[in-house]
This record gives C-alpha cells, sequence and structure tokens, in this order.
C-alpha cells in the first residue's frame, strides 16, 4: 500500500524514537543521570533538623557538613531519638575535623 496512515506509521516512529534514546547518547545521558547526586540546600538541610518526624532529622543531621550547623547539631545531640542523637555527634565530629584540617 502506497500510502499509510498516521495511525500505522505511529509504532514504527515510537520504535526509530526509542532506538535513538538508547543509542550512545541515550546510554550516556542515562548513565550521566544515575551519577548525580541529589543536591539540597544547607538551609533545608538545618530546617529539616526540626522536623517531628525523626527520620528525617537523622538523614539531615547525617547530610550536614557545614559549620553553620553546628550549634543546631549540638542541640540534636540530646535528642529523643538515639539514632538522630548518633547521626548529629557524627556530623559535629566531621565538621569539628575538616574545621581543624585534620583528614581520617
Amino acid at each position: 500500500m502506497p500510502f499509510q496512515s498516521r495511525a500505522q506509521r505511529l509504532p514504527l516512529v515510537l520504535l526509530a524514537t526509542a532506538a535513538l534514546a538508547v543509542g550512545p547518547t541515550g546510554t550516556r545521558l542515562a548513565a550521566q543521570t544515575q551519577t548525580q547526586t541529589r543536591q539540597v540546600s544547607v538551609e533545608s538541610l538545618i530546617y529539616d533538623l526540626k522536623n517531628p518526624d525523626a527520620l528525617r532529622r537523622q538523614a539531615a543531621a547525617h547530610e550536614l557538613g557545614d559549620p553553620d550547623a553546628l550549634p543546631r547539631l549540638q542541640e540534636l545531640t540530646h535528642d529523643s531519638d538515639e539514632d538522630v542523637a548518633r547521626a548529629a555527634e557524627r556530623a559535629t565530629r566531621r565538621i569539628a575535623v575538616v574545621m581543624s584540617g585534620q583528614e581520617r
């Protein structure tokens, strides 16, 4: 048949598009996306230290490495949740090591 309708060509167009996306540039783009880390602002993490959810406080304490967060992290070392307190202690130590110029 010399004339194909759009509906008949659509599957071929979708297949060609998928093949191009998986090709060398598509693979590189997928790998690049997977290796990117989620970047969150320090202010947002400090704000999360006050969250009522213990897991959120723990995650924020774990991610923080900014000296501006030290006062709040030190308060959090006395948190009622042991995991949160431990994460805050580790973050405080990491910041102290970086500030003193030592490496571990």
